[in-house]
């Protein structure tokens, strides 16, 4: 989750992203990385696995009032496995992670950029 944090704190800092001059707090409350089998060949083995990256978090004033209430993205990939290639497929498992991890700071942005002043 520290990389995730870092990542969403460089974006923001070199895109001058502030809400309304006030002293907001980006809470991250989850992250997991999944992995599950989605289906098997004939003879039993692993054909195909699915990715699951999911981060909850939440953006407030520190007063109790939320800018974006407590949400939780989730992305998916399928990757196929082989074997006979399980280097390869261990390497590629992590860079569709680290891509799904870019991936999620781009949709928290979004949901950042769109955030409104708590009501109080």
């Amino acid at each position: 989750m520290r990389k995730l944090f870092i990542a969403v704190l460089v974006v923001l800092a070199g895109c001058g992203f502030r809400l309304r001059g006030t002293a907001e707090i980006l809470q991250f409350t989850s992250e997991t990385r999944e992995k599950e089998i989605l289906s098997l060949t004939g003879a039993g083995r692993v054909r195909e696995f699915r990715l699951r990256y999911r981060v909850g978090f939440r953006l407030h004033d520190g007063k109790g009032n939320d800018y974006v209430p407590q949400s939780t993205l989730e992305l998916t990939r399928d990757v196929t496995f082989n074997d006979a290639e399980v280097l390869a497929k261990e390497t590629e498992e992590q860079l569709l992670f680290r891509d799904m991890q870019g991936d999620m700071v781009q949709q928290i942005m979004r949901r950042l950029s769109a955030a409104q002043k708590p009501k109080a």
